[in-house]
């Protein structure tokens, strides 16, 4: 198709020749030409639009492959969480992990109801916890354990007396664990109680 209009004007440029006709023989040629330029840019046009539409296509499905694989890990995820939280409350146990660059703990809902303390106040620091939580004869031993489990990359026990904000005095049973990135360093200690 792209031959026809060449094949045209070279004909017309011998019909134009033959009869003496030059100056409508220059109009005419750029005409065509002109023509042939438009036709030519449309082409290309179409087909860059089209190519990147084809791009943006499979851009788009991978994306929401993506998004769609993402809900099914969240979904698990908060399933899993909700099991765990309900498993924990079953048990009366409950979780905590504390981050040994950051020295931000996180205690599980169960944690939370173990120690008698609201989960919507402002958590304790280690040092509140311990000065305002644990017993003081269990203090020492306490951080001896932990120490000793970091030292020996080995988890601990430790049987603890804790006070409630009510003043009762509760035993709880804490075990926790180092954990230590590839190099060896101290992440951060996580366990139950």
């Amino acid at each position: 198709m792209a031959f026809l209009p060449q094949v045209f004007a070279i004909g017309l440029l011998g019909y134009l020749s033959f009869t003496g006709e030059h100056q409508t023989t220059t109009v005419a040629v750029c005409s065509i030409a002109s023509g042939l330029a438009i036709a030519l840019s449309f082409f290309i046009t179409r087909h860059v639009i089209q190519s990147t539409l084809q791009k943006h296509r499979q851009c788009i499905q991978t994306l929401k492959r993506e998004i769609d694989e993402r809900r099914q890990i969240e979904a698990a995820l908060n399933k899993s969480q909700a099991s765990l939280a309900a498993i924990q409350r079953v048990a009366y146990v409950g979780s905590w992990e504390f981050n040994i660059n950051t020295q931000i703990g996180v205690w599980s809902e169960g944690l939370f109801r173990i120690y008698g303390l609201d989960p919507n106040q402002p958590k304790l620091t280690y040092a509140e916890l311990l000065e305002q939580v644990i017993h003081p004869d269990d203090r020492a031993v306490l951080q001896q354990r932990i120490e000793q489990s970091i030292a020996d990359h080995a988890p601990f026990e430790v049987d603890l007396r804790i006070f409630h904000p009510d003043g009762t005095l509760r035993f709880v049973e804490s075990r926790g664990e180092p954990i230590f990135d590839h190099q060896g360093r101290l992440l951060q200690l996580i366990g139950t109680d």
